[in-house]
């Protein structure tokens, strides 16, 4: 009564596939346990360090051209946008630019810093 050579081999199997499967655990865990260790913060979630890098600080633009502009605000892609107290630049970045210079078709970049504009860039108009 000794064991046959495919119980054997399917032992072996079992053997390899729990192997394969731990594997795959310490590689998905790893590195959410190694940014536990550098940063000193608790894990509460697998995903924890890639959310804290998102929401540390949300810096984003808006690029496109003005639809509208009323005394305090401009249209862009459809939304308006309070320009009161924003500095408005050229695109060398050297110019202060004024309120006279938002007109309907321009192009514009709006920058913000945690939902709030921070500045708007001005393009020269393009010849085609």
């Amino acid at each position: 009564m000794g064991i046959t050579f495919k119980e054997l081999e399917m032992r072996q199997s079992i053997i390899v596939l729990l192997l394969i499967c731990f594997s795959l655990i310490i590689t998905i865990t790893a590195p959410v346990h190694a940014s536990q260790v550098k940063t000193n913060k608790k894990v509460t979630g697998t995903h924890t360090s890639m959310k804290r890098h998102h929401t540390d600080s949300q810096v984003r633009t808006i690029e496109g051209i003005i639809q509208h502009v009323t005394d305090d605000s401009i249209q862009v892609r459809g939304k308006y946008y309070s320009i009161s107290g924003i500095p408005l630049t050229d695109p060398s970045g050297g110019k202060d630019l004024k309120r006279a210079s938002l007109m309907t078709g321009k192009k514009v970049e709006i920058f913000f810093n945690e939902d709030r504009i921070t500045s708007i860039l001005i393009f020269d108009d393009m010849v085609e």
